[in-house]
């Protein structure tokens, strides 16, 4: 990640919860490009720090830790997430009180946790690829969540199996998993949502972006229609991928858009007709 976009993260990071983002504002305020701004609250809709709703704008949310509101078992969380546990404890069904995100030091979580390890069993512990946070979790009594496709020592299961703790594995990172937490403690989640229809992100590009950003994210396949957006998730248009596959990496999007009401589906076999057509300035990149 580069020093602008970690900049910009550290200023969104700071705002209070509610708060309003503005592209341009933002530009203005830290001195940088519009489209770097574009990039950063991308990544920073990634990590779960803001949310754009549309037609209403972008928002600093707060994703630090759930509630007691609406407490929902272990199990239906790992259900609603579409995940298995690795170990699954004798009571999955009890109610989990709290989510913790584990990004800080030892010292944070013995702070964020209970002393009494009895204490720590309704808590859920989301941790990356720390192994030593990872043992502490177990340790303190708390569940534990390994994410971003993290793995556990064999010890901190054995522990964990012996404990009567769960530990869950999944691919998201921990801000990703903390929203979709919310989501489930959210009155608008029915019990009907099918988890892997929401679970996947959805394919859509800013106005501002550049052709080389829509190669990224079709990557090998390009099975659908590419929307392009605003800054407030509004519908400027769909892609013309043809058009993207003919043009220089650098090429705005703006530029080659289709009208809202022409929008160009495409199935695998076309998608490897143009390649093939395009195969030459394809490999140059």
């Amino acid at each position: 990640m580069s020093i602008k976009n970690e900049l910009i993260l550290s200023y969104i990071k700071e705002l209070d919860a509610g708060t309003k983002i503005s592209v341009r504002r933002l530009s203005e305020i830290l001195n940088v490009s519009v489209g770097t701004v574009y990039k950063a609250i991308k990544a920073a809709e990634a990590q779960g720090l803001v949310v754009t709703k549309p037609k209403s704008g972008t928002f600093k949310i707060d994703s630090g830790v759930i509630g007691e509101a609406e407490p929902v078992s272990l199990k239906r969380a790992a259900k609603f997430l579409g995940l298995t546990m690795i170990i699954e404890p004798a009571d999955a069904e009890r109610m989990l009180r709290r989510v913790v995100i584990c990004d800080g030091s030892e010292k944070q979580l013995r702070r964020a946790l209970s002393d009494e390890p009895k204490d720590n069993v309704n808590v859920l512990c989301l941790v990356g690829d720390r192994a030593d946070m990872q043992a502490l979790v177990i340790e303190l009594g708390a569940n534990l969540m390994l994410t971003g496709g993290a793995s556990a020592q064999p010890l901190t299961l054995i522990q964990a199996e012996r404990s009567g703790l769960a530990v869950i594995s999944a691919l998201q990172d921990s801000r990703t998993i903390m929203m979709l937490l919310e989501k489930l403690h959210s009155p608008a989640i029915e019990s009907t949502d099918d988890a892997q229809s929401w679970m996947k992100m959805p394919k859509y590009l800013y106005s501002n972006d550049v052709v080389a950003d829509w190669h990224k994210l079709c990557e090998d396949i390009a099975i659908q229609t590419y929307p392009v957006v605003d800054e407030n998730l509004m519908l400027c248009g769909a892609l013309d991928v043809p058009k993207a596959f003919a043009a220089n990496p650098s090429q705005r999007i703006s530029g080659i858009l289709r009208p809202e009401n022409q929008c160009m589906h495409f199935d695998c076999e076309t998608h490897a007709a143009f390649r093939q057509q395009h195969s030459r300035r394809y490999r140059r990149r």
